[in-house]
């Protein structure tokens, strides 16, 4: 099973992509990519994002790419029979009030009820913890845990 990764070079992406069977790197800003799903690509791990609060508070760009670029990539990946973990975070939660938890609530809105689609909602990860956060998301993905996770 081939995955498709945003975010790849992330912290987490990093982590995650070592854990998959046969995975491809999605290596265009999520508000500019173009639409396309590589022949045998069966899931896909959206964990591409503006990193903090603070990059994220008065930044347009932030939440072109953020809401509707993981929008439109999850929903175009969906209706291709793609197999959709979205990497959220519970901040939606702790911190609905800032712009970076509004941002991943609303795709969390616009796409979390699709059966075939995943959110995976972790804690605060650092490079000490963020293997057993990979792990657990990769497990979402693999084993096509439909809804919402939460970890830890």
């Amino acid at each position: 099973m081939t995955a498709l990764v945003t975010g790849y070079t992330g912290l987490l992406g990093r982590a995650l992509t070592p854990l998959l069977p046969d995975w491809l790197p999605y290596p265009y800003r999520l508000e500019e990519a173009p639409l396309g799903v590589p022949s045998g690509c069966e899931l896909a791990f959206l964990c591409a994002g503006t990193k903090g609060f603070a990059e994220c508070e008065g930044n347009r760009q932030a939440f072109l790419a953020d809401v509707d670029g993981n929008i439109r990539l999850a929903r175009h990946l969906l209706r291709c029979g793609t197999f959709v973990v979205f990497v959220s975070t519970d901040a939606v939660e702790v911190a609905a009030g800032s712009a970076y938890a509004r941002n991943r609530l609303l795709v969390e809105l616009a796409i979390g009820a699709e059966p075939n689609c995943a959110i995976f909602r972790p804690g605060r990860f650092t490079a000490e913890n963020v293997g057993d956060a990979a792990k657990a998301c990769a497990a979402v993905g693999l084993e096509r845990r439909a809804g919402l996770t939460r970890w830890p």
